[in-house]
């Protein structure tokens, strides 16, 4: 009956999808923390390889896993469910343009903002901290922070719930898109960036109908950050004239990517008439936990 009358569409079966891949990365991760806690205190499990490695792929783990057992029960090949299809070359050009305008156009601007929560209601960013570096340490976070988290919440964010939302409106589309991806990270000190990267990501795979090149620069982008963590960490803390330049370049190429992006017209574009409210109907279950977790975090 599930199968039948809710995974049959798009629309009830990503809202679903959400909801219970929400309900299902929470348990695990409770379920994990609960277990590291039993071998040792916080301070102590901090410093563990196996703990910090673990934390690190435990959630694009978990994405992957109930991907393929609603893979199973959706009866569609894995291709379809993960938006794997083959695109355009343009499309990787464009995703590159976007994560370097994105990267280096509004990560200042986040900074601002979690500079502003600090300042007017005393939020406190926790930031994560890496490993100390060695080559075994390095690419194992390459692994697990870059590599994982591109494929896995590719699939999701970009993969199956874009296919859920359906509208004509491209606009509308992906900025709901950007809403969930942000949402689903539960953290507001990232929550600006990662909007914006979710709905110029949502843009390209909307345009491209696949999740290919997204998956692309989302690795570049996770890639960056960790490699000036290790080699340079002061490179994204600068302050300064040519920074600014940089930003307002930036932000100013990501306009023309955006630009580009709404004038493509691409024949494989299908934005069919559907129901929202069936997609939040389903999803809503998940939206309001991630919620719950993005204030517990505001006001800690």
């Amino acid at each position: 009956m599930l199968k039948e009358d809710l995974l049959k569409e798009d629309e009830s079966s990503s809202g679903l999808y959400f909801s219970f891949l929400v309900i299902f990365v929470i348990t695990l991760s409770v379920i994990f923390s609960a277990f590291a806690l039993s071998k040792g205190a916080v301070e102590e499990l901090s410093t563990k390889t196996w703990y910090v490695f673990t934390s690190f792929a435990l959630s694009p783990l978990a994405i992957i896993a109930f991907t393929l057992v609603f893979t199973y029960f959706k009866g569609e090949s894995i291709i379809k469910t993960c938006g794997w299809q083959k695109t355009e070359l343009k499309y990787y050009v464009i995703a590159l343009m976007a994560f370097i305008s994105v990267f280096f156009g509004l990560g200042n601007l986040n900074t601002a903002f979690v500079d502003f929560l600090s300042k007017k209601f005393g939020y406190t960013a926790n930031a994560i901290t890496l490993p100390a570096f060695s080559v075994t340490n390095y690419l194992l976070v390459i692994l697990t922070v870059c590599i994982l988290p591109a494929i896995a919440e590719e699939v999701a964010m970009r993969g199956i719930l874009l296919r859920g939302i359906k509208t004509n409106g491209v606009l509308l589309k992906a900025t709901i898109g950007g809403l969930l991806f942000s949402l689903y990270h539960m953290s507001p000190m990232q929550t600006p960036y990662q909007f914006a990267v979710g709905f110029v990501f949502s843009l390209i795979a909307i345009k491209s109908s696949s999740t290919l090149p997204t998956t692309v620069a989302h690795f570049l982008n996770n890639f960056a950050i960790v490699t000036i963590e290790y080699f340079c960490p002061t490179l994204l803390a600068s302050k300064g004239g040519f920074t600014t330049v940089i930003t307002v370049v930036a932000t100013a190429c990501l306009g023309m990517v955006i630009a580009l992006l709404l004038i493509d017209k691409n024949c494989k574009e299908k934005l069919e008439k559907g129901s929202l409210k069936n997609f939040f109907l389903y999803a809503s279950f998940g939206i309001f936990i991630c919620l719950a977790m993005w204030l517990s975090g505001f006001l800690r």
